[in-house]
């Protein structure tokens, strides 16, 4: 079986050496083995794909969102730098801008010119391992007139019951 330091059986494992001298005494040691850390995984976007809403009049160097991605190795192997990619005509790079280090996603111009439109684009989340590994999640930002409510959630969660005999 491959052995993978990321395999929760592999993360910690103890070998007891003995050695026999020929004449009947025998001699025990104890090895730990420590797994070095092969670049062997992607970094995963905690969400499957981003999509948020900002006013035409939010001031310049407005926090957007934080795009968050973990990588399951370790050291440079599973530290992530973010990046913004897009296809598009419409340059990004003149109106967002993200933080390579912490993922936060905010404005770098005035967006009032781009009320009414959907801007489409893609992170890149890039581990520093060597070759470094990298995965791209979709997101949307619709930019909505300043006067219209945008709705938001106060918990990221909400559970409740319903009885199966409620009506309509």
């Amino acid at each position: 079986q491959r052995l993978d330091r990321e395999n929760p059986l592999n993360k910690d494992m103890v070998l007891t050496v003995m050695a026999l001298d020929g004449g009947g005494r025998a001699s025990f040691c104890t090895v730990r083995v420590v797994l070095a850390d092969e670049n062997d995984n992607a970094p995963r976007f905690r969400a499957a794909e981003y999509r948020m809403s900002i006013k035409a009049n939010v001031a310049k160097g407005s926090l957007v969102t934080q795009i968050q991605a973990t990588d399951l190795d370790a050291g440079s192997n599973g530290r992530i730098t973010y990046s913004l990619y897009s296809e598009a005509r419409l340059s990004l790079v003149d109106v967002l801008e993200v933080e390579p280090d912490s993922g936060w996603m905010m404005t770098k111009s005035a967006v009032d010119h781009l009320q009414g439109t959907i801007l489409s684009f893609f992170v890149k989340a890039t581990d520093c391992g060597s070759p470094p590994k990298h995965s791209l999640v979709s997101a949307f930002i619709h930019v909505v007139p300043p006067d219209s409510f945008v709705p938001s959630f106060r918990q990221p969660q909400y559970s409740f019951t319903i009885p199966e005999d409620t009506a309509e």
